[in-house]
């Protein structure tokens, strides 16, 4: 026996339509007017203080689940058994001929129950038809004392009528873009390891192993130059992130190489137009590489990047390939 708890009083979805009722009654809330300045504001620290989520319906209450078991059943027994439980009975209650199977099976040491209760405040575990019965009788009264959560339904803020129409970023200060742009080179950086030391990388064209070593040491480069800044910060003297607010690590990614084979990549093994082969082998390293984190950027901190911008990428990419 379970009942759902709302962030918001709600209609009865069991007279409106059912469970999705209940949850888009449950997103009728709003936030309050100054997490809705905030989150405009500054949706970092919104994210900070609340998550990006809540709990909107929180199931609760007590649960049995019981296994009967009848020994030695005939073929005529088993079709009365199908009678009786096809009959109802389930739920907080057996059916009286249910009752009357248990009955004559227990009576001769036929009949057994493996029970698990979860939730609710019994302190015994029923060992005997009559004991189960009488959990099953007593469920709705210790769900009531002792419920417990079965299931949790989360809504995200931005679904809620009142989200703000326009989350802008807060500004980084100069420390915080220095630190992201150091951790996404290492990050590249350990990538990039990777397909030197790992199996099922196309090292191949204008990535190949001696192009991603070469890769690797212009970012252990721009890591150590990142370091030293971030190190005169912490001194003390004049910080500034300078150029490093404009820069993106999308250069960096455009240079890796793809995962997989080629035959993961869809382009006609026959074709004798290499600019085809080309352009298959970009568009395969796009959608590794470039499009998921310019996605959640964009939406996560605002951080976009334009088409054309993709597109630049993709040019440079077939343009190395053709010199190689």
């Amino acid at each position: 026996m379970e009942g759902p708890r709302y962030v918001a009083t709600v209609e009865d979805p069991a007279a409106t339509g059912g469970h999705d009722t209940a949850i888009s009654s449950a997103k009728r809330v709003a936030l309050l007017p100054e997490m809705v300045k905030l989150a405009s504001n500054d949706i970092l620290a919104f994210r900070k203080q609340c998550g990006d989520s809540f709990v909107a319906v929180n199931k609760e209450g007590a649960r049995i689940n019981e296994v009967l078991t009848f020994h030695d059943v005939s073929h005529d027994e088993s079709k009365q058994l199908s009678v009786a439980a096809q009959g109802g009975g389930f739920g907080t209650a057996f059916s009286s001929a249910l009752k009357t199977e248990m009955d004559k099976f227990d009576n001769q040491k036929r009949f057994s129950v493996s029970y698990l209760g979860l939730g609710g405040a019994s302190q015994t575990i029923p060992l005997t038809k009559e004991d189960m019965l009488n959990a099953v009788a007593q469920l709705p009264a210790q769900s009531r004392a002792a419920a417990r959560p079965f299931e949790m339904v989360i809504i995200k803020y931005s679904e809620l009528p009142n989200w703000p129409p326009v989350v802008l970023p807060r500004n980084l200060t100069d420390m915080e873009v220095l630190a992201s742009a150091y951790w996404r080179l290492r990050t590249l950086y350990l990538f990039a390891n990777d397909t030197l030391t790992e199996p099922h990388w196309l090292l191949t064209l204008d990535t190949n192993r001696g192009a991603v070593v070469e890769l690797q040491n212009q970012m252990l480069t721009d890591m150590n130059k990142l370091q030293n800044t971030i190190n005169h910060c912490i001194a003390g003297d004049p910080c500034t992130a300078s150029d490093w607010r404009s820069w993106k690590d999308l250069d960096y990614r455009a240079q890796l190489p793809m995962r997989g084979s080629w035959a993961d990549i869809s382009y006609n093994s026959k074709a004798t137009d290499l600019n085809q082969i080309f352009n298959a082998l970009a568009d395969a390293r796009i959608k590794y590489w470039i499009e998921p984190p310019v996605k959640l950027r964009c939406q996560r901190d605002g951080d976009c990047v334009p088409i054309k911008g993709i597109d630049d990428l993709k040019s440079k990419m077939i343009s190395r390939m053709r010199a190689f």
